[in-house]
């Protein structure tokens, strides 16, 4: 069975094999759940009592906190909010080192200036790079690199801005298919690391990006997809206590119609047709077309190029997810092997007529209760480069605003009522726990006092035998 043990700068402040105390000093933490997700930071969240020797180590954005199952690092971040309750019990979330992306910010490749000739101007276009070799090349029209070079670029940046504050990346494996395609790359304004690498790679290219904490250095990976099948499956009458499945959250379509700067389309090198169809997904949804503006393009080959790219990482037949409760053999010693992110994982349960075997694309982990564990079996998906769908009519782009700001205003409220709920539910949890420990005191200091009573009763009938010897 494994043992869980969290880490504040280096020091072990918990460990899942030892009984909860509230008042020993390296036992004081309650409450320890891990969320995993595919392309996100993960999360760790616990409870400090006042007890715990680190209860007053942590410090927002800077304190380092690591999760280790038996000795393997599965968590790797810094603490992101701290609470505190009336009750002095401080709920501790922490963020996961991918966060770190988004701590730096990626300048401009582009610059258009603007000349003036006699009463007239003219646009000039100038492009500024610092390529990966740190060469300027200011003199070229476009950017042109690898893919693999490009997403290097980035992390470079990243790592000599954050220098010193041990939020750096070595980059790892690189797996993706268009790793060595040669592309255009530019940027007109500052954007943090974190949504160019969103924008620029995964939402074209697709892939995972994983870190690893290995001997002191953190490594990021991006990676075609995971290759890890696990060695134990999720079965209807063995593990699997709950299930749900999930139809794919995006608008479903069949059909691309891509069009790139000055709307020119892919008409003049794909046989006459501005579209490209899935033929997978017109056969499941009908014919449904989506509308996508490459901007900087402005050749129609190159636009065909990036148009047939996008229908493959985007215009696929995304099944549906399963969510399960589940336990995880591993913990109670039945595989050797514990469920893990990515791995591909077959789930079995005879009455849903369910038997499939897709990636783990995200988990919660409950440290004290693992039948709460839930698991997300699916498909990776690539993030939505757009926030909102793209339309051929201005009407219908403002009707997309309008709706967009509503639905802000209300998923910002659910959000903040959810946050709400979470946080009187572990207020809630933390003060049921109290009031066992106070009523188990409770109980035992009637046990002392009944035992005094009888002790005192016993005297009172010494005194009393020895009162009456002593007139006899």
């Amino acid at each position: 069975m494994s043992v869980f043990s969290i880490e504040v700068n280096n020091e072990v402040i918990y460990r899942s094999d030892r009984v909860v105390s509230l008042t020993s000093r390296g036992d004081s933490i309650i409450s320890p759940k891990l969320k995993k997700e595919t392309n996100k930071a993960d999360s760790l969240e616990f409870i400090v009592l006042p007890a715990n020797e680190a209860y007053d180590s942590f410090e927002k954005k800077k304190t380092v906190v690591c999760m280790k199952r038996d000795n393997e690092y599965i968590f790797h971040g810094r603490v992101s909010d701290i609470k505190t309750d009336i009750f002095k019990q401080r709920t501790v979330t922490c963020e996961g080192d991918l966060a770190y992306l988004a701590d730096s910010v990626q300048p401009p490749n582009k610059k258009t200036s603007t000349e003036k000739a006699g009463n007239t101007k003219k646009e000039k276009r100038k492009i500024y790079y610092v390529g990966h070799d740190g060469v300027s090349n200011s003199s070229s029209d476009t950017i042109k690199m690898k893919v693999s070079d490009y997403f290097r670029s980035l992390i470079d940046e990243h790592n000599v801005q954050v220098q010193g504050y041990g939020k750096g990346f070595s980059v790892g494996n690189i797996t993706i298919s268009d790793a060595n395609s040669v592309e255009t790359f530019e940027r007109t304004s500052f954007q943090d690391t974190s949504s160019v690498i969103s924008s620029d790679l995964l939402s074209v290219y697709g892939g995972v990006l994983r870190t690893r904490f290995e001997n002191n250095v953190t490594y990021i990976d991006w990676l075609d997809d995971y290759t890890d099948t696990s060695t134990q499956s999720i079965r209807f009458g063995v593990n699997l206590l709950e299930l749900d499945q999930e139809a794919p959250s995006d608008d479903p379509w069949s059909v691309l119609l891509p069009v790139g700067d000055d709307n020119i389309t892919i008409a003049d090198v794909n046989s006459g047709s501005k579209y490209l169809v899935s033929d997978a997904a017109l056969d499941k949804y009908g014919y449904i077309v989506h509308y996508h503006k490459f901007d900087n393009v402005k050749k129609a080959s190159e636009l065909l190029s990036k148009a047939q790219r996008y229908l493959r990482t985007h215009g696929k037949v995304f099944p549906d997810s399963i969510v399960v409760k589940a336990i995880d053999l591993q913990l109670i010693g039945e595989s050797d092997d514990p469920l893990e992110l990515g791995e591909k994982i077959k789930v079995v349960s005879p009455p849903h007529g369910l038997s499939k075997t897709m990636s783990c694309i995200s988990m919660e982990l409950d440290i004290h209760n693992p039948e709460n564990n839930s698991y997300t079996i699916g498909v990776i998906m690539p993030p939505d480069k757009e926030k909102k769908k793209d339309s051929l009519s201005e009407k219908v782009r403002d009707s997309d605003r309008s709706s967009s700001r509503a639905s802000g205003r209300n998923s910002n409220a659910i959000n903040n009522l959810k946050g709400d709920v979470d946080a009187n539910s572990n207020n809630i949890n933390v003060n049921a726990e109290n009031i066992a420990v106070n009523a188990l005191n409770i109980a035992v200091n009637a046990e002392n006092i009944a035992v005094v009573a009888k002790n005192i009763a016993i005297a009172a009938d010494t005194i009393d035998v020895k009162a009456n010897d002593a007139c006899a």
